[in-house]
Order: C-alpha cells, then structure tokens, then sequence
C-alpha cells in the first residue's frame, strides 16, 4: 500500500522532532544547498553554453530561443556578456593561464610585473610546462593541452581537499552518505564556481590548511609538525593564511606558532632561489605586491577593482558610492575618492580590531577559525570572493560541532546566504576610471552576510565576557579537537 502525503509529512515530522540540533543544521544546510545548486548550475551553464554560439545582434534584438521566453531574456544577455560569476566571459580561467604565462619565461618579476609568492609561481612552471605559451595565455587557454593542464590542477587541488574532508566527518561518526552530498554542495557553492571561473592558485593552497586544523593538536609529533609545514605552504602560495595561526596564539602554542612563522619565512624566500635574479627578485616582488593592493598613489585600485566581484571594508564605501549611481559623487575628483579611501581605511581597522577580539574571545574552535577566515576576506583589499573559498573550513567544523544553541541557526543562514549560488545583474557599467567594472549585487549581498556573521561573533563574545566576568573567558571548551 502506497504511503499517502499526510503519512509522509507525519513520519518527517516525526524524525525532526527525533533529531538533535546538530543533525537538523546539517539537514538544513544540505536541503538548501544541493535544492538551490540543482536550479541554478544546470540551467546557468546551458545558457552559457549556450549563447556561446549565438551572435550578440541576435540576443539583443531577442532573435535567440532564450529570449523568446522573458524570464531566461536577462539570463541570456547576462551570459554572453558574462561568464558565471564574473564580468568578462572571455576572461574565463584566465587568472590561471596569465600565471603560468608569468613564469614562462622564469622572470615573474624582473622585467615582469608579477605580485605572487615565488612559492606558487614554482608550482605554475610545472603546469606551464603542460602547454605552449609561445604565443600567450589566450592561445595556451584554448588550446586542448591548455585545457587538460587546468582540469589537472583541478583534481590535483580539489581530491586532496575532499579526502580531508572525508578524514574530518569520519572523526565524527558522520555517515558516508551525508558526507557525499557535501562535496556537491560545497562545489555548488558561489566560493568555488568562482574560483572554478578564474581558475585562482587559491585553490591549491585549502588542503595544506585543511591538513593543519586536523592534525595541529595531534598527539603524534611528526603530525604537528607536518601541519605547521602545511599551513607555512599555504602562506607561500597565497600570504593571506597566516591569519589562520591565530589559533596557535588562542592555545597558547607559541613554541608551535614560532616555528610556524620560520617555516611561512623559508617558504616565502627560498623559492625566489629558483628564478632568473634569485634573491633580488625580492625587492620587484614587493614593490608589484604593494602596486597591486593599491598603496602606490594614483589610481585607487581597490576602487577600480573592488566594486565589481571582490569586496572588502576598504572598499565598502566606494562600492555603496557606485550604487547610488553615476553623479551622485564624482569620484574622479580626486578629493572625493581619497574621502571615500579614507572610510575605507577606518572600516578596516575597526575590523581588524573585531576579528582579533573575537578570535581569542571564541569559546568554539569553529569560530575562532572563522574569525581568521573573516581576516583573510577583510583585510586584502581586492580578494574577497577568492578568498571567501577558505570559508568552507569554519563551515566544516561549525556542521561537526554537536555541541548546538539556537543562535547557531542564525550563523547557519548567513552561511547558506555567503554559498548559495545566484545570479546577479552587474548594477552599472561605468566608465570612468573608478568604477570600470560596475556593481554585483550578489557579491555585495554575500559581502554583508560576512559582516554581519563578524557582528554575530562580537556580540556572541561580548555576551559571554559579561556572562563569565573574564574567568576562563579566552579559552576554548574542552572536546573541541576534530
């Protein structure tokens, strides 16, 4: 006999009421994830795929199928113009080829103007070394063996990382089936399609981190070991995760955080060793490196690239400005644009501030490993939505904590409203030098959601300091170790 609708609502509501808090976050963030990447992946990439063959005029003047049915009109346009999530669809995994171009000749920076580690500019001649570059990185992407080397660094970063997370929820007793719908939802996410768009080095570096939160406090000594090594890669591929040993501060592991440091030096220097010039690269890294964040003078780069897909608080104001449209401030008066910099630079102090107080504040290691993910989002001025990719480790860890109160529920949204992939329209397409690439609101959206879960972790902190009166107050509770 066939179970009628009513049974079936019955017998689920039945096993909700049966389940604890942690299993119910769980379920929650699977059903929406995999729901909302089950609408949006396969329609959003038939429809770039799609138009691919179709001839602009076409779409414009709704001649295509997809604009003879007004919902997918918008779609259309946005994805001949666009690709998933950034602006230039012929940009598509170009951050991965122009970096591998970089190191074809083995000068990145003298003579180059390349602002990456040389640890990760090592590991691009090993991929460069998969196709020809002779005539570009446009010519190498659209080349077979050009696509093939990037499917390769794909599996190469993404197997290692999924085999960890495996590790992890296995620690945990959690069953092989939830674990397997994980991996879907967090290559669903909006973190790793980007990533998956620009084809960043980003990627290579999330296992090393990933290893480091699982064995930093083992008991083995060749394991921590290995783990500080792993975070100190990490550092050397992409600088910015060296926010993640504020845990070894927090755990008053400063023998462990010292070597740590050592470690992220040697790898940040020895690799120069390997290019055209060796240590003299240095100064040229540094000088590009600095260009690139925006601190040269000139052009604001954190405005001219912040307001379109990558946010941070330094930014923050000029992407609020570009919304509110075209000569509502003119930010090419230079008084202007050095006003907003200015808000930008006070945002980014006051978080600075918020994340080193709700790191060692944290009573939960997934927040104090959030709180360093929020550092590593917030404080390079152009890398938010790359780095936002990293953000899937506090997640991990916040989906294996058992321990559940009800203001979890309300991280968990603003988890699902960072991941949960969307489409958005650009909001303008400017031309002048501030805003040469527009406003995405999806971004911006995801953008606020990270703030205010940085906002929920300082009021969560402060709560408690007033709860315990300091006593115990920077410690993390017992049975936190994954």
């Amino acid at each position: 006999m066939r179970e009628s609708i009513v049974d079936k609502k019955n017998r689920f509501v039945a096993h909700w009421k049966g389940m604890t808090d942690a299993e119910r976050v769980r379920f929650l963030f699977l059903a929406v994830m995999l729901t909302a990447i089950a609408l949006f992946v396969p329609v959003s990439l038939g429809i770039f795929f799609y138009n691919l063959t179709i001839p602009v005029e076409e779409l414009d003047t709704g001649k295509s199928l997809a604009n003879s049915i007004p919902f997918l009109k918008y779609w259309s346009l946005f994805f001949y113009r666009n690709s998933v999530f950034f602006q230039d669809r012929d940009d598509v995994f170009m951050d991965w080829f122009n970096i591998n171009y970089m190191v074809y000749n083995n000068s990145p920076y003298i003579g180059g103007d390349s602002s990456y580690p040389p640890l990760v500019l090592n590991i691009a001649k090993i991929f460069a070394a998969m196709a020809d570059y002779d005539f570009g990185a446009g010519e190498a992407r659209n080349s077979p063996e050009g696509i093939a080397s990037i499917l390769t660094f794909y599996a190469v970063s993404l197997i290692p990382t999924f085999a960890l997370l495996w590790v992890a929820c296995r620690r945990k007793q959690m069953k092989n089936g939830q674990i397997a719908l994980l991996c879907p939802a967090f290559l669903g996410s909006v973190p790793f399609l980007f990533e998956f768009d620009r084809g960043n080095y980003l990627l290579i570096a999330l296992p090393f981190i990933f290893a480091f939160f699982l064995w930093y406090n083992s008991e083995r000594r060749w394991a921590r070991e290995a783990a500080y090594i792993g975070l100190s890669v990490a550092v050397g591929i992409k600088i910015y995760p060296a926010a993640f040993a504020l845990i070894l501060l927090k755990e008053r592991r400063f023998a462990a955080f010292v070597r740590t440091a050592c470690y992220s030096v040697l790898m940040l220097i020895v690799p120069f060793l390997f290019f055209e010039g060796g240590l003299d690269n240095i100064s040229a890294f540094l000088y590009w490196l600095t260009d690139f964040a925006g601190s040269k003078g000139g052009e604001v780069n954190t405005v001219v690239y912040g307001v379109s897909y990558s946010y941070s608080p330094y930014n923050l104001p000029a992407s609020i400005v570009a919304m509110l449209g075209p000569g509502v401030v003119d930010m090419d008066v230079l008084a202007n644009a050095k006003a907003v910099e200015l808000c930008g630079k006070i945002l980014t102090v006051l978080f600075i501030v918020l994340v080193f107080f709700t790191g060692f504040a944290s009573d939960r290691k997934w927040k104090v490993i959030l709180s360093s993910a929020l550092a590593t989002m917030f404080v390079p001025s152009i890398s938010f939505v790359y780095s936002a990719t990293m953000c899937v480790i506090p997640i991990v860890f916040f989906l294996l904590d058992e321990e559940k109160r009800r203001l979890d529920y309300a991280y968990l949204a603003l988890f699902l409203i960072a991941f949960v992939p969307c489409l958005s329209p650009y909001l303008a397409d400017y031309n002048t030098v501030a805003f040469r690439w527009g406003v995405n609101l999806a971004n911006f959206v995801q953008l606020l959601s990270y703030i205010a879960m940085l906002f929920l972790l300082t009021g969560d902190c402060v709560a408690r300091l007033v709860r315990k009166g300091g006593k115990g107050f920077f410690r993390i509770k017992k049975g936190q170790n994954c």
